[in-house]
């Protein structure tokens, strides 16, 4: 393989958009790390995370990730997701004064 490294690479980012694009934004926001390892390690008859993934045609083997960053690609989900956690924090600090309120009455 020419570029395995790459290879690699591009088939774990394949395993988390499948992944990911059957999963709603709430859940994936909560719990995203544990998601994307799901996605890239799988798992094992008891429904834990396998410990690596296994390259056979280059005996490459990942045994772990890390997660700096999350956020979408695509431009037009990306101004959709803001807005969307921005209308979230509104609404939450909205909850929140009316509360208060209700409270302090």
């Amino acid at each position: 393989m020419k570029d395995f490294v790459g290879d690699a690479c591009s088939f774990i980012a394949s395993k988390i958009r499948g992944v990911i694009s059957g999963i709603k934004f709430e859940e994936f926001h909560k719990l995203s790390a544990r998601i994307i390892r799901k996605a890239i390690f799988g798992v094992n008859q008891e429904g834990k995370i396998n410990d690596l993934l296994y390259f056979a045609s280059n005996g490459l083997c990942v045994t772990n990730v890390d997660i700096q960053t999350v956020e979408p690609v695509d431009e037009k989900t990306k101004k959709s997701l803001q807005m969307s956690v921005t209308k979230t924090i509104e609404m939450t600090t909205k909850m929140q004064e009316a509360e208060a309120k209700k409270q302090a009455d």
